[in-house]
């Protein structure tokens, strides 16, 4: 029951999120929702796990290094809202970091299981090579008018 209640809360993040970025998009012409601001919550979200992930329960010197890690975790999410807020005003950049931060970290939990497939795909799978057809189809070129400095009128149709 509760993993149901946290997926409809999460979607409705999700929901609110998109359209107060539409909105944002038209009023201040700043998207929460794009590429920088993802990779900053991925990076927070790498090294908040990762300092969790090495805090033992009795070596002191791995405290100090997780505590490292997860205070510049905090630190990239902090500059996130800084970034959010400057870019639009205060209100507005924290309620939508409120609800941005847990979503882009969601988001890129997801993503980093997903990127080694990806990665292969666009490495093996061609993704990079350019289409075979290039250029204008035969009735594109059979529609347009060229111009001819021999002809008076200045334009002929090409057969």
């Amino acid at each position: 029951m509760t993993k149901y209640l946290a997926l409809g809360v999460f979607c409705l993040l999700l929901v609110t999120a998109y359209f107060m970025n539409k909105h944002s998009q038209r009023k201040f012409g700043y998207m929460f929702l794009s590429m920088p601001p993802f990779l900053f919550s991925a990076v927070a979200a790498v090294l908040l796990y990762w300092g969790v992930s090495v805090m033992p329960k009795h070596n002191q010197e791995s405290w100090l290094y997780s505590g490292i890690l997860m205070t510049v975790g905090v630190a990239v999410i902090g500059l996130l809202v800084v970034v959010n807020c400057r870019r639009t005003n205060v209100g507005y950049g924290l309620s939508i970091s409120c609800i941005q931060i847990p979503v882009l970290i969601a988001l890129s939990g997801l993503a980093a299981a997903i990127l080694p497939v990806v990665i292969f795909f666009y490495v093996f799978g061609g993704a990079g090579k350019a289409s075979p057809i290039q250029g204008k189809t035969h009735r594109q070129k059979e529609n347009e008018w060229y111009f001819n400095r021999m002809n008076p009128n200045g334009f002929y149709k090409k057969w």
